[in-house]
């Protein structure tokens, strides 16, 4: 009985993620209106997709490896972009759910359920692109820029759909989230600065 429970939870979760390209709007209705779709899931979803990158990128690595007259390109090693592919989808994910928090308080009044995250999962199709990551550069960037445009377009209709943004709203929304990742990305190369700096005088000393 447990085990057609999880049959039957992971079956709603790929139509799930499969109507968010197909069918976007039924997608979200279904997400705002049944309690098996948790928050708690869907970051797991998205993490599951941030594993996916590095796995899929050396998978890449290991064709090319092997085959780089054929596909037109070459690596130093096995672990090229590995770590880095992971780190790219980790932190846009981390952002996102961010983002959805700072929603949250630029029209609180207009949310009909706060807890319920519609930009990460307007945001699934940028996490879903690390199965592109088998694919040798630039296509896997070209891929990943695509996942981007289409989120941000979901991220739009979720954002109207059931948030109750104007145009002007969403715009005003854009600015403010383009700001807030320009802050956080200012803090976190300061604090690396600095800790790149503290290593160089610890290894002087």
């Amino acid at each position: 009985m447990e085990s057609e429970q999880k049959i039957s939870r992971n079956n709603s979760w790929l139509k799930l993620l499969s109507n968010i390209f197909s069918s976007p709007g039924d997608s979200f209705d279904t997400y705002l209106h049944r309690d098996e779709y948790t928050t708690l899931a869907l970051c797991k979803v998205h993490i599951y997709f941030c594993i996916l990158a590095p796995v899929c990128k050396y998978l890449a690595n290991l064709m090319i490896f092997h085959f780089p007259e054929k596909l037109n390109t070459s690596i130093k090693t096995l672990s090229d972009g590995v770590l880095t592919s992971f780190l790219i989808y980790f932190i846009c994910f981390l952002a996102v759910v961010q983002l959805d928090q700072l929603r949250m308080t630029f029209r609180k009044n207009s949310i009909p359920n706060p807890y319920k995250n519609l930009l990460l999962l307007s945001f699934t199709p940028l996490s879903a692109s690390s199965i592109f990551q088998l694919v040798p550069a630039p296509y896997s960037i070209l891929f990943f820029g695509f996942a981007f445009i289409y989120s941000l377009y979901l991220s739009s209709l979720s954002l109207r759909l059931y948030a109750k943004f104007q145009k002007k709203d969403y715009l005003a929304f854009l600015l403010y989230s383009g700001i807030f990742i320009l802050f956080l990305a200012l803090l976190i190369t300061i604090l690396f600065k600095a800790y790149a700096i503290y290593a160089a005088n610890q290894n002087q000393s």
